[in-house]
């Protein structure tokens, strides 16, 4: 039970030297970054989770418009128990630590399992209990021993960090057009000026995403993101005020982005991938990407626009990669492959000019 919680920003960076950092455009093609949380029990007795990305890399780290951070906490059956997001992320001086976000709530006595990352970027997960003792809550040391059982409950601590090397599977002939789910009654979507088209569910909506963010280089190439999911989650990406820890987290089923730049600009808005591999959609050779760990994958389909070399469409899969949700929401994935499957560059759309944006 969480009878109170607490979202707050951390600013533990100077921000003089971070909008300086964030300014400039020599930045490497790969950030490297490692995400940290401090796990602690507060005076009143409370959980404090403070959620870190450091950035452990020789050059700055220029900041990301659509960083999409993302925390769970799960019980020990794996009912969620709070979440939270970080959508951008500041620029962050090279060998420095940005505490994005703290969070404060009552857990009951038992064990939990903390996720704390970016699709794009990698997550850690960190195992910790809290304990009752003489009337009060104890929590255990961060990192506890292999197999450690507590109250019962056994599981193996520390961060899970993993690199995964897949090949094309099930999914992906489902994306190459062997979907099972009937797609004629679909919603079109347009990109009309590069002349690509997806369709969607009829009982989905989507979202246009400003882009690009504050403090953000005046060459990042991410114009535009538009994210996909069924009408039920409206309310996830409409709510306001303070978070609500009972929430389900405002991940979407897919985002569609539109990248204008050189390949290089490319990999600072899209870290290199773990796994690369070519399908064939609608007669169109599309990059199928892999990025991340473990049971922590992203995946991506990137499409390059025939009416302008430097652009490219980017369609990005936030479900079927990972464990939990993939399970969670198998239904979901489904569908996303079904969407994927009908990308496609129009005739109509080949033949026009598209106009720089």
């Amino acid at each position: 039970m969480n009878a109170r919680v607490w979202l707050t920003s951390l600013l533990h960076v100077g921000a003089a030297l971070l909008v300086g950092c964030a300014l400039r455009a020599d930045l490497p093609t790969t950030p490297q970054l490692r995400f940290e949380a401090d796990v602690a029990l507060n005076n009143d007795r409370e959980c404090q989770i403070d959620l870190g990305i450091r950035n452990v890399g020789p050059e700055c780290f220029a900041g990301d418009a659509r960083f999409e951070g993302q925390m769970e906490i799960r019980d020990a059956a794996d009912t969620l128990r709070a979440s939270a997001n970080a959508l951008e992320m500041a620029a962050i001086a090279a060998d420095n630590v940005h505490w994005a976000m703290r969070w404060r709530g009552q857990l009951a006595p038992g064990v939990y399992r903390m996720t704390w990352g970016s699709d794009k970027y990698g997550f850690i997960v960190v195992k910790f209990a809290i304990v009752e003792r003489n009337g009060r809550l104890h929590l255990t040391d961060d990192v506890l021993p292999v197999d450690t059982d507590i109250d019962g409950q056994s599981f193996t601590a520390g961060v899970a960090v993993e690199d995964r090397d897949t090949s094309v599977s099930e999914i992906d002939a489902a994306v190459a057009g062997n979907s099972p789910v009937a797609t004629d009654d679909w919603t079109a979507f347009e990109v009309e000026p590069y002349g690509f088209e997806l369709a969607i569910p009829p009982d989905w909506k989507h979202k246009d995403l400003t882009a690009p963010g504050t403090n953000m280089p005046s060459d990042w190439p991410v114009k535009r993101t538009v994210i996909f999911y069924p009408q039920d989650w409206a309310d996830r990406f409409e709510r306001n005020g303070p978070p609500d820890a009972n929430a389900p987290p405002a991940i979407p089923a897919v985002s569609l982005e539109i990248c204008i730049g050189s390949e290089e600009q490319f990999r600072r808005a899209y870290v290199e991938p773990n796994h690369r591999e070519t399908l064939t959609i609608n007669g169109v050779d599309v990059v199928r990407e892999e990025s991340g760990s473990s049971d922590y994958i992203t995946v991506q389909y990137v499409l390059e626009s025939p009416l302008r070399s430097d652009a490219r469409i980017v369609l990005i899969d936030h479900f079927s990669g990972f464990t939990v949700r993939s399970a969670e929401y198998a239904d979901i994935v489904e569908l996303i492959s079904a969407i994927i499957g009908t990308a496609e560059f129009t005739e109509q759309g080949a033949r026009s000019e598209a106009p720089v944006q």
